[in-house]
């Protein structure tokens, strides 16, 4: 029931977050990156605040340093931060997996058989970002073990593995979707 509950929380706060999200993204776009701040940084950051606002992780540094960077001004963190809180708070989620999409290491260093694509993407992310790729999970058969391999060695288990065009089908996937989470004897 709380995670429905939560849910429909996120549904009714969408509006909001969508509005945070944006001036979010111009923000790293057109402030951060002219003074060659990087945009990619702020991603595993931005998940060090949430666990610590939603009480997940106790990180006071992260805190502090948000008031001093570009992309978050204090609005963007109402948006985003206090409607994840609140629907986190309301619904009781408990929150015991994550989610995490991901890029072939194949398209990410242009190798066989994205060697065309994968060399355009990154001249295309260096043009724009400034910035390169520097990880990908392998998508070459079989892509469920390099994505498992992934998982463990964080401490996490593997529990559900989708990849871009399916495992079992021709050639190689462009990327793929894992569902993680907390193996339930470390759960407590």
């Amino acid at each position: 029931m709380s995670v429905l509950l939560f849910i429909l929380l996120e549904v009714v706060f969408a509006p909001l977050q969508t509005i945070g999200s944006l001036i979010y993204a111009l923000r790293v776009r057109f402030v951060n990156m002219p003074r060659g701040i990087s945009g990619t940084a702020y991603e595993p950051y931005m998940t060090r605040l949430m666990l610590h606002h939603t009480g997940r992780r106790s990180d006071e540094a992260a805190e502090k340093i948000a008031l001093h960077l570009p992309a978050l001004p204090p609005l963007v963190l109402r948006l985003l931060m206090d409607t994840l809180v609140l629907a986190v708070k309301w619904s009781l989620a408990p929150g015991s997996r994550i989610a995490i999409d991901y890029l072939s290491r194949e398209l990410v260093f242009g190798r066989r058989p994205f060697v065309v694509m994968g060399n355009y993407a990154k001249y295309a992310m260096k043009a724009f970002y400034n910035e390169s790729w520097l990880f990908g999970i392998s998508t070459a058969a079989p892509a469920r073990e390099p994505a498992r391999e992934f998982i463990e060695s964080r401490g996490l288990e593997l529990q559900r593995f989708e990849a871009f065009a399916g495992e079992a089908g021709r050639g190689t996937p462009l990327g793929g979707l894992i569902v993680a989470g907390v193996p339930e004897n470390r759960s407590q």
